[in-house]
């Protein structure tokens, strides 16, 4: 994997609640088009609005839409309707828990809103299903996965297919990289009790290394949830 340096913008609290303010955030928008180098991507870390209202997102979303880089979002407790329905934003934004990958790294993106303030507040208490969501990405990360037990990296000659974006409750196994690029080339998703394992890669070339062969094994195995035989 190409590791390369980027830079990158983060913005957080600028609860929109009207035309005026939402002018603030387009005019904060041109002085990042202005950057330069120009940065690869804006973080908006939660709080876009307010109230969590329909009205304030109405106000928000046109001054969004004029950013001309790639913006990745996380949900604020503002953002949630009565503060504790997030249909609203899931419905904008969609999922609240997601992770991309960006030049060699793996960008985690972790909601840490909750519904319970009465009890928690705002005071670092994490969703349990959160917490469930980036365990599993810490391990697919780790390579702790029976379908990763005993490939090593390797090389393909075939070609890296574009697959992102990936749905928020697959598990990413394998990225591949290009000096152009990097995707995720192998993952697993689990849904209503069945196991599916998809690979972009499949150059008749790869089927002769051992590591895409033990892969494949294991995902067969792991498929219909028994042990791989060793021999």
């Amino acid at each position: 994997m190409h590791n390369e340096e980027f830079s990158f913008v983060h913005l957080t609290d600028i609860h929109v609640i009207d035309a005026e303010s939402a002018e603030l955030v387009e005019r904060a928008f041109r002085e990042i088009h202005n950057l330069r180098p120009l940065p690869d991507f804006v973080v908006i870390g939660g709080d876009f609005v307010e109230n969590g209202t329909q009205e304030e997102f109405d106000s928000f979303l046109p001054v969004f839409e004029k950013l001309q880089i790639p913006a990745y979002t996380l949900c604020g407790n503002h953002d949630l309707v009565d503060g504790i329905d997030p249909t609203l934003y899931q419905r904008i934004f969609g999922d609240p828990c997601y992770a991309f990958d960006h030049k060699g790294y793996r960008c985690i993106m972790l909601d840490t809103t909750h519904r319970d303030y009465e009890t928690y507040s705002w005071h670092g208490y994490v969703r349990p299903e959160a917490v469930n969501w980036l365990r599993g990405e810490l391990s697919r990360l780790s390579g702790d996965h029976p379908i990763l037990r005993g490939v090593r990296p390797f090389r393909s000659v075939g070609s890296l297919y574009k697959n992102t974006p990936l749905r928020s409750d697959t598990t990413r196994l394998l990225t591949g990289s290009t000096p152009e690029a990097t995707e995720p080339i192998a993952w697993v998703r689990e849904h209503n009790g069945g196991r599916v394992f998809y690979t972009s890669l499949g150059h008749p070339q790869d089927f002769r290394d051992e590591n895409f062969q033990r892969m494949l094994v294991n995902a067969l195995f792991w498929a219909a949830r028994r042990e791989p035989v060793r021999r």
